[in-house]
């Protein structure tokens, strides 16, 4: 039996994006954690990875889709405490530690902040409201999961969360009384949240350490195609369908409602630039909301407004991870860096010898982005365009390609 359980699903991921996965998690300093990794019929070979983490156990089903995957990673989990971990992202070095320490106190759920990790750059969404300070919620926690109708990602994907392993046990319990038909591999992490959360009786939040989101051209939600499109329509009618005959707080029937007319509208969007079927099925599936497209429900620019992470924030990782790692008194320079401020207070906290001087000790170097980089994630200057040029004009989609 272990503390903590990391499910890692993976199908035919990069093997240095499974690495980098790994590596970020073992550079954390847990010292009772294992890593399942849920192999769902991979053609590609993760056993040379495998072999250099002692604490993945590497487990090979048939080809089943995520949402299997996924059951099958919690059935397969020894850990007292269980999160996943997307098998293309990455965790900062001490967003597991954190979460952790809200668990230990008796927490349900905890819920970590998250940041986008793209091609250039590591940027946090500064607009989404569970990375502010707050309560913890406890008794009736369900209405977190509805109340902003799907704009907020962090009420319900399974990544940026720690959930009780009995808690989850539950839900994945209620998930699997009505399985598709298909391999679902879309909002899966929906269905598996909302379940949970309606399980838990409380929920932390925590603030310091990041899940980092990677986006790149293979990722399994890009819709690249028809067949994809109408896939993806497939598993997310399925979702809605489940999520409305499940209960559902008192009043919360039309927020589930705008959610579902907002992700119709957009896959509308993507089906238009394939064939009229790929149309009629993203209108069949928007139709089913019950609310016609609007301001009100199509989707914002929530997460166009962004602050920048320095990009050496890997070598902060690595210093912090060593600082942890030695708990040995060292000298560190004075840095600005918010993230990095935080978690050498918390390393000093935990009682590992931390002294800042002005001078000499560890050097940590000065944050160094083009100027390409600073303009284009200036949350004033994002601010101003979003007013300048709405969503949807021809000069921002312009601008978008020239930045």
């Amino acid at each position: 039996m272990s503390e903590l359980s990391v499910i890692v699903c993976t199908y035919n991921t990069q093997p240095e994006y499974l690495e980098c996965c790994f590596e970020s998690i073992a550079r954390g300093g847990l010292s009772d954690y294992e890593i399942v990794l849920i192999d769902d019929g991979s053609e590609t070979d993760y056993s040379a990875v495998c072999e250099k983490y002692p604490a993945v156990r590497h487990i090979v089903i048939p080809r089943s889709g995520t949402l299997l995957a996924r059951l099958a990673g919690i059935r397969e989990s020894r850990g007292k405490f269980i999160s996943f971990a997307d098998s293309d992202d990455t965790v900062s070095f001490s967003f597991y530690a954190r979460l952790l320490e809200k668990m230990r106190q008796g927490s349900d759920i905890a819920v970590g902040g998250w940041a986008f990790h793209s091609p250039t750059c590591r940027y946090v969404c500064v607009k989404d409201s569970t990375m502010q300070v707050r309560a913890e919620l406890c008794g009736d926690i369900l209405p977190f999961f509805f109340e902003e109708a799907g704009k907020e990602h962090s009420r319900y994907v399974l990544w940026n969360k720690m959930f009780s392993a009995d808690v989850l046990r539950r839900a994945a319990k209620r998930v699997e009384e009505a399985l598709p038909d298909f391999p679902l591999c879309y909002a899966e992490d929906v269905l598996l949240s909302r379940f949970a959360l309606g399980e838990a009786k409380s929920l932390s939040f925590v603030q310091g350490g990041y899940y980092f989101y990677r986006t790149h051209a293979g990722q399994t939600v890009k819709i690249g195609s028809e067949e994809k499109l109408l896939y993806t329509v497939k598993c997310a009618d399925y979702v809605f369908d489940r999520l409305k005959k499940a209960d559902i707080p008192e009043g919360y029937t039309q927020k589930l409602g705008e959610w579902q007319a907002r992700l119709g509208a957009h896959f509308l969007k993507s089906a238009r630039e394939f064939s009229e079927q790929a149309v009629s099925a993203a209108e069949n599936f928007r139709s089913k909301s019950g609310f016609a497209v609007g301001k009100k429900v199509a989707f914002n620019d929530k997460y166009l407004i962004h602050r920048l992470l320095p990009d050496n924030f890997e070598e902060y990782e690595k210093i912090l991870s060593e600082i942890q790692k030695n708990k040995k008194e060292i000298l560190i320079c004075k840095t600005r860096t918010h993230y990095f401020e935080n978690e050498l207070a918390r390393l000093k906290e935990n009682g590992v010898p931390v002294r800042k001087v002005k001078n000499g000790g560890i050097f940590v170097p000065k944050e160094k982005y083009s100027l390409k980089n600073r303009i284009k994630h200036n949350p004033f200057l994002c601010r101003i365009a979003g007013r300048l040029f709405p969503p949807g004009s021809r000069i921002r989609e312009k601008l978008k390609k020239i930045l």
